[in-house]
């Protein structure tokens, strides 16, 4: 991740210029921790406190995460190509950076499908069959 320099007294426009030399991915991480301290901050003193209700409402969105249907579409269409042999560099480069994405999103899911089984006192499995947890075809890395 590339080194941005800010003054400690910057402006919010100051810093929005240096957040917009960043690439895709590095934007998309920021947002993912931007979210997690806006999270922090909206919490009454930390997330290890909310009651048993509010950790579950939580993880069960995590869950629910998915691509917007536009990515999904895009994806989709990227794929046909590649099965076709069609893709350009650029789009094989797109289609990567979605790649990226939906296995951050799935990786997401999975920690959190996780944290609601042992919350449950349940077994991971048992959360991702009531969830439908099934990846789609080379979604799910091969070991």
């Amino acid at each position: 991740m590339p080194t941005i320099q800010v003054e400690e007294q910057s402006s919010l426009e100051a810093l929005a210029q240096a957040i917009g030399r960043l690439s895709l991915h590095e934007l998309e991480a920021l947002e993912a921790r931007v979210r997690q301290m806006i999270a922090q901050r909206r919490a009454p003193s930390s997330q290890a406190q909310l009651p048993a209700q509010h950790e579950e409402a939580r993880l069960l969105l995590a869950i629910k995460e998915a691509p917007s249907e536009m990515a999904q579409r895009r994806f989709d269409d990227l794929m046909v190509k590649r099965m076709a042999e069609t893709l350009t560099p650029e789009e094989h480069g797109e289609l990567v950076e979605l790649t990226t994405r939906r296995e951050a999103i799935w990786a997401r899911r999975l920690a959190a499908a996780a944290e609601l089984a042992r919350l449950r006192g349940i077994s991971l499995e048992a959360i991702e069959n009531e969830f439908q947890m099934v990846p789609a075809i080379g979604e799910r890395p091969v070991v």
